[in-house]
């Protein structure tokens, strides 16, 4: 295989909900704008970058065996606005993979329901804003049982511009259950500080918080997941990616 790279490992977050289950193919795109600048002078066209923007397209299947009784309709049917939080990971969700973080618009929802065969979905999404950002996974989609962190990512140097993170929450259980997610930073991946922290989840939920430009990320991040409440386990999975 020579390091080759499966698809059957790549994994999609749509707002809290796993959809990798329903999926056959997904194709995340980050493009840029050019304009034209060429004049009356140029004796060829001349370019210069402009907007950035990105597209999300999913294709798969409408009802999955793996999730009894659900269909992609019931996920994006439920979803307000039709705006929502994706994340694609290539190579599984792994701490460190990469990350394709989106915030978007579901422009379009095709079914394809030929006799004979089984009945198809696709999604096409468009960024609402910031394009299709990259970054990396800071918590793999696994059940927490108590407050901890995750293991942290070296980005090899800071950066100063900040950045954008995202927390994608499928399950919560217990009495009164509430978790507080933060992604910290360090400069020597012993001394850590706050980068974001997300509002409590009691339910499963999505978020999505950007830092602002002209912020200093320092070289490494990790996740931070602090237990109050009566909470017995939360299923979540998290990324950031820096600008």
């Amino acid at each position: 295989m020579n390091g080759a790279t499966l698809s059957n490992k790549s994994r999609v977050m749509a707002d809290q909900y796993d959809i990798s289950q329903f999926l056959t193919k997904m194709t995340p795109q980050r493009m840029r704008d050019m304009a034209d600048c060429s004049t009356l002078a140029s004796d060829s066209h001349e370019y210069t970058p402009v907007l950035r923007g990105g597209s999300f397209i999913l294709e798969g299947l409408y009802r999955s065996n793996a999730i009894v009784g659900t269909s992609l309709h019931d996920i994006f049917a439920a979803l307000p606005d039709q705006q929502i939080i994706v994340t694609g990971y290539p190579e599984t969700r792994v701490v460190g993979k990469p990350a394709m973080m989106m915030y978007a618009d579901a422009l379009k929802y095709d079914l394809d329901c030929v006799v004979s065969d089984l009945v198809k979905a696709r999604i096409e999404c468009t960024s609402q804003k910031w394009a299709t950002e990259i970054g990396v996974s800071l918590h793999d989609l696994t059940a927490e049982t108590g407050t901890g962190n995750g293991t942290s990512t070296d980005n090899g140097v800071a950066t100063t511009n900040g950045g954008v993170g995202v927390l994608h929450c499928t399950a919560i259980a217990g009495t009164a259950p509430s978790v507080v997610v933060r992604i910290e930073h360090s400069t020597n991946n012993s001394t850590w500080a706050t980068l974001l922290t997300f509002t409590a989840a009691a339910t499963a939920t999505k978020q999505r918080i950007e830092v602002a430009a002209n912020t200093t990320v320092n070289r490494w991040l990790r996740e931070v997941h602090t237990f109050g409440g009566t909470t017995s386990s939360i299923t979540f999975n998290s990324a950031f990616a820096r600008r």
